[in-house]
């Protein structure tokens, strides 16, 4: 319940995506309403950087990450 408590003091992570998530993680991410990209490739390690900026956008059934210098989906 840590990020279902940190979202309700508006502390909470604007977006997580994970390579593999813990069903708590999702847990916490449906209860905090925080969007959470699940099972994406290893390769996206490559392409982002500490302090790259992305826009994380979660659907249902797919989830996409949006990195500065181009679309990793």
């Amino acid at each position: 319940y840590v990020l279902y408590g940190l979202a309700r003091r508006g502390l909470a992570p604007k977006a997580i995506v994970n390579l593999r998530s813990e069903i708590i993680v999702v847990v916490g991410c449906i209860l905090g309403g925080i969007p959470l990209v699940d099972s994406v490739d290893i390769s996206i390690l490559d392409l982002v950087r500490t302090g790259d900026k992305v826009k994380v956008i979660a659907k249902a059934k797919k989830g996409v990450v949006v990195i500065e210098n181009g679309e990793y989906t």
